[in-house]
């Protein structure tokens, strides 16, 4: 989809892409998503929008962004959406420019500006060329380290884990107190390092008071990491973790501690 976007294809194809993240209700006239695309030097996020307006056509769809928390970095350019008729959705584009030793993490307000035309229901035709401008608030857009991993399938999690050397691990104890429930616990690890869960391990029983969740990925499209996670609930039916990671860029195995921290 990016290859088919003008400005967007001298960034060459992403190494990582994420799930869509809604930004608004469901019930809502203009409904949004985004994905974030992770590529060499830039982190590309893409917004699709959905007019449930009948009688009005969006033209000139933009997404504003304005930082809020984290690393401080801005768009390099953005790439609006010409228009968005009535149920039929349109992208939006925005680009960080991201060199390739950076990884910034940031949270950003998000609003979508356009021109609003109203149009006949009918036929669909605008029944001015003249526009209202607009600004609709969305829900923030957040920037995680797991935009940066690439998920990875290792069929024999264990004869990998063996292959690095024991001095590029680290290992750590964690308590993830807001947790009660094991499956829920898991489904948030993998969710924030955005890694492949193996050889099943995210599957987890209702009732389970212990579990080990391996994961695997690549950071940044360059750095393989390993993560097993043993956990559990202990006497105050919180969830606590022992976290291991195997890389051999003790950087990288910094920044998932920190994520989780």
């Amino acid at each position: 989809l990016m290859g088919s976007v003008p400005q967007l294809k001298r960034l060459g194809a992403p190494y990582a892409s994420s799930k869509p993240v809604a930004l608004t209700e469901d019930e809502t006239e203009y409904q949004v998503n985004v994905v974030k695309h992770a590529c060499a030097e830039a982190l590309v996020l893409q917004f699709t929008v959905t007019n449930t307006i009948e009688d009005q056509l969006l033209r000139n769809v933009d997404v504003a962004l304005e930082f809020v928390d984290g690393d401080q970095i801005s768009p390099a350019f953005s790439v609006p959406a010409p228009e968005v008729r009535y149920a039929v959705p349109g992208i939006a584009w925005v680009v960080f420019a991201v060199p390739a030793q950076e990884f910034p993490t940031a949270v950003f307000s998000a609003a979508l500006k356009f021109s609003a035309v109203d149009v006949n229901p009918e036929s669909g035709e605008p029944l001015s060329e003249m526009g209202a401008d607009d600004e609709y608030g969305i829900q923030n857009v957040e920037i995680q380290l797991a935009d940066y991993m690439q998920r990875t399938f290792v069929p024999n999690f264990a004869a990998v884990w063996d292959k690095f050397d024991p001095s590029a691990e680290t290992v750590q104890i964690l308590a993830l107190a807001s947790f009660k429930s094991l499956p829920a616990a898991v489904a948030a690890l993998v969710d924030t390092l955005g890694m492949q869960v193996c050889e099943r391990t995210g599957d987890v029983p209702a009732a389970a008071s212990n579990h080990t969740l391996l994961l695997a990925g690549v950071f940044r499209g360059q750095v393989p990491l390993l993560c097993r996670i043993r956990l559990k609930i202990d006497q105050s039916q919180s969830v606590v973790v022992e976290l291991s990671v195997r890389c051999a860029a003790e950087f990288v195995r910094e920044l998932v501690f920190a994520a989780l921290g």
